[in-house]
């Protein structure tokens, strides 16, 4: 934790994030109080990839890679084992 001149704080953050493509289901789950979420193994898998993913970095799954190869520049990051998969 750094301050400046201003008595500013400045807290380094860290982000991961990991990126899936597939079948969800959506949807409100809870009748007493209104919750939204989103399940499925897609969901799932994109939350293997932010886990298995480098600070600052996105990770994304090899089908994901595959479907958009041909608009982005993808860096390979080795083969990684994911739990459950």
């Amino acid at each position: 934790i750094e301050d400046d001149d201003l008595g500013t704080l400045h807290v380094p953050v860290a982000f991961r994030f990991g990126i899936h493509c597939g079948e969800v289901v959506a949807g409100v789950i809870s009748k007493e109080r209104f919750t939204f979420d989103v399940l499925g193994d897609s969901v799932n898998t994109a939350s293997r990839m932010e886990t298995t993913s480098k600070p600052n970095e996105i990770h994304v799954s090899e089908e994901f890679k595959c479907r958009l190869e041909h608009l982005f520049t993808f860096v390979d990051n080795g083969v990684h084992q994911v739990k459950g998969k």
